[in-house]
């Protein structure tokens, strides 16, 4: 899989706004790891988060810059497409976050990662993309969700800042 494709065919992804909400978040694909496997996706980033307590130097592929993103990636037996808020798995930011998405029952994941440095807190499934190639309708899967989110979704996004800079 190349989510690098993925990425071109992206740029910034703004959604379009909600009624109660004119200035829709701006989400920047930051970085692309091409194949499948564990940390293989688009990983992207509302502007909300790009705040310094989300910062980090540490060198794990997808969160080379980020303590939590959003990684969308395709299952390459089913096509099946998701949308994964992965976090690293070490900080003191880790059990709000973790409660955070336990309190809004936002959809669980397999908690797997890579040598458990990172693992999914929570995974929207998007719908299912038979072919691999298909970037143009992963891309508009994408802009879909974000421009007509589910209610928990939408409060995760806007709640994190807060759990990631807030006491426990």
């Amino acid at each position: 899989m190349r989510y690098s494709e993925l990425m071109s065919s992206l740029d910034s992804v703004v959604p379009k706004p909600a009624k109660d909400d004119p200035e829709p978040e701006l989400w920047t694909p930051y970085e692309a790891n091409d194949g499948e496997g564990a940390l293989c996706g688009l990983f992207l980033i509302p502007q909300s988060w790009c705040i310094a307590a989300n910062r980090t130097n540490v060198k794990i592929p997808g969160l080379k810059l980020y303590r939590i993103a959003f990684e969308f990636y395709r299952l390459p037996d089913s096509g099946v497409i998701k949308f994964s808020a992965r976090i690293r798995a070490v900080g003191d930011f880790v059990a709000r976050i973790q409660s955070l998405a336990d309190n809004l029952e936002c959809p669980t994941a397999q908690r797997s990662g890579v040598r458990r440095q990172t693992y999914s807190v929570a995974v929207w499934p998007l719908g299912t993309i038979p072919q691999a190639t298909d970037y143009e309708g992963m891309a508009a899967s994408i802009r879909n969700f974000l421009a007509n989110p589910l209610p928990k979704f939408s409060e995760f996004v806007a709640r994190t800042p807060a759990a990631l800079t807030g006491p426990s």
